[in-house]
């Protein structure tokens, strides 16, 4: 019997011990999250593939091309909200803070101030794992309570292991086939983020951007960028963002109903001339599918999406 109580409170000393273990680490460390996610189904998909996908909820790819890509396919454009506004708002968002996650109140007065609503703040969303790593440990070191889908999406970059900030690699989203968005623009949407993602996760692709945005802009039409994009309500102080956006929209966005050059002051024969000196000089890539004169041989499936 002696034996029994002395072995009962060893093991009783030994809870307590990790108990207050846990409780010293939650102290430095922030809240801890206990997460029941299974794990996530993914597989590899191509341009057209994805976005023939119909997703019951939230759908995983590996963009086949650039396997550093995740994108998300969503059921709803809510359901994209609820997990990514909150990122967009500490990424890319004037207005909001740079340095922590915003409140639910901050992000809704925000997107009210936008004249949107909380489907619409974004149609597309588009984060390097960078920055994606920096949004959870804001959140932890501050003691932010995550949404469910937000500790949806930490649960997928702990499964595929990009929970560090060495890793090169980008996260971009769509939302489904029933989201008020016609075939052409979905179209144009992805390629649009998909554009984002090899900025993110290309190095080279990378460079030759910021070497195009020096170089063959005038600083005239680069001011007009910087203009047109704070208008929509982009944080313009963060020129990498500029620059990453500047290549989306001016190569990688055919629908006139989300850009066009004329929108910022440019004419359409200088819109043409950048485009074209953009696509002959740039890197080896799958994005050079987009050039007229691409070979097939580099191109397995050259997007084509009609009416």
């Amino acid at each position: 019997m002696r034996n029994k109580i002395r072995v009962g409170l060893i093991v009783l000393a030994g809870i307590f011990g990790v108990s207050l273990t846990l409780w010293l680490v939650s102290q430095a460390l922030g809240p801890i999250y206990f997460e029941y996610v299974s794990e996530i189904p993914m597989r590899m998909a191509t341009e057209t593939e994805i976005l023939n996908d119909q997703p019951a909820d939230v759908d995983v790819f590996r963009f086949d091309y650039n396997p550093n890509i995740l994108v998300l396919t969503f059921a709803t454009l809510q359901a994209q909200g609820h997990m990514l506004n909150r990122v967009a708002g500490l990424v890319e968002k004037a207005g909001l803070p740079p340095d922590r996650v915003a409140t639910n109140p901050e992000l809704n007065a925000a997107i009210k101030a936008e004249g949107v609503t909380e489907d619409t703040f974004y149609y597309g969303h588009d984060y390097s794992i960078v920055d994606l790593v920096r949004f959870f440990a804001l959140a932890s070191r501050d003691h932010v309570a995550l949404t469910k889908e937000e500790e949806w999406l930490r649960a997928l970059l702990r499964q595929v292991g990009w929970m560090q900030t060495s890793t090169l690699g980008a996260v971009i989203s769509i939302p489904g086939p029933d989201a008020p968005t016609d075939v052409m623009m979905r179209a144009a949407i992805l390629r649009h983020e998909l554009a984002h993602g090899e900025y993110f996760s290309n190095r080279q692709y990378a460079a030759f951007v910021s070497r195009f945005w020096m170089t063959a802009l005038t600083e005239h039409e680069r001011s007009l960028f910087r203009a047109y994009l704070a208008a929509i309500g982009y944080r313009i102080s963060n020129e990498d963002l500029v620059i990453n956006e500047m290549q989306a929209y001016l190569i990688y966005t055919p629908d006139s109903r989300l850009f066009t050059p004329g929108v910022l002051g440019l004419s359409e024969g200088r819109s043409v001339s950048l485009r074209t000196m953009f696509l002959n000089d740039m890197p080896h890539g799958w994005l050079l599918c987009l050039r007229p004169d691409a070979p097939a041989v580099e191109c397995r499936f050259p997007l084509e999406v009609r009416p």
